[in-house]
């Protein structure tokens, strides 16, 4: 409110996260992510109000965008634990702890929610996918192919991409017993992690730290669902829902700001 006051900005992003958080935590169809809803919405018609209070409403055009939908889940899993069980993913200890140990990996998963890259080095390719493809709770396996379809076909993605069941999540952990884990586990620590880590939601300010216990997590996404719902309202007076693809959503942004 402060900016709008303030500056008038001829563009204004602003990242609500709150319904992503009690997602995770509680579940999407839970009491929590009602009320955070509810709170988001108040959120917004401030916004809307303080448009108007500073003569502004009729040349703002509001763009509300749902950034994923989210899928209850029941299921983590470990994909380089399963790696490091075919002899692919490789360890190194440091005072006591065990730590990748990338020159050795034959594969590596960098995971995120319900989506993981999967780094392979060159010849095991094909054995990788097929351990892969065998793991309780992963949906697809995409290789060179049919990444492209999918339209993620980056030089930057791994060799293969994996997609959780609707009801799984995919951790970053490959170690066997937690004793091993390295410090930076149970500390929010987004630099050292080598995967998003839903769990730095449950840290206890008594004990300074993190649970390990993957159980806790009730919603992710990255498993493709639906297309993402984008609402409109242009001068403050029509308002539009539309469902597009996730690559469509900065066209959309770029067509409605470069109208007159």
């Amino acid at each position: 409110m402060l900016t709008l006051e303030k500056h008038k900005p001829n563009l204004l992003m602003i990242y609500l996260p709150q319904v992503d958080y009690s997602a995770q935590k509680f579940g999407p169809n839970s009491p929590e992510v009602d009320s955070d809803i509810r709170f988001v919405d108040e959120l917004v018609g401030q916004m809307i109000n303080k448009t108007e209070e500073l003569g502004i409403a009729k040349d703002t055009v509001f763009v509300i965008l749902s950034e994923y939908s989210f899928n209850n889940v029941n299921r983590s899993v470990s994909l380089n634990v399963k790696l490091r069980d075919a002899n692919l993913f490789a360890v190194r200890k440091i005072n006591g702890k065990e730590y990748v140990d990338h020159e050795h990996c034959k594969a590596f998963a960098m995971v995120d929610h319900q989506f993981a890259h999967v780094y392979v080095k060159h010849g095991y390719l094909d054995e990788v996918k097929s351990v892969l493809s065998k793991v309780e709770g992963v949906s697809k396996i995409l290789d060179d192919e049919t990444k492209k379809t999918y339209k993620i076909d980056s030089d930057r993605s791994g060799e293969l991409i994996a997609i959780a069941d609707h009801d799984s999540w995919f951790n970053y952990y490959w170690w066997y017993d937690s004793n091993d884990a390295p410090p930076f586990t149970k500390n929010v620590d987004i630099h050292r992690k080598p995967g998003y880590d839903p769990l730095e939601l449950f840290f206890d300010p008594k004990t300074k730290g993190i649970s390990m216990n993957t159980n806790l997590i009730k919603g992710s996404h990255g498993a493709y669902t639906k297309p993402v719902p984008v609402v409109i309202s242009a001068n403050n007076v029509k308002t539009k829902e539309v469902n597009i693809d996730a690559t469509q959503i900065a066209p959309t942004i770029a067509s409605l700001l470069a109208q007159p």
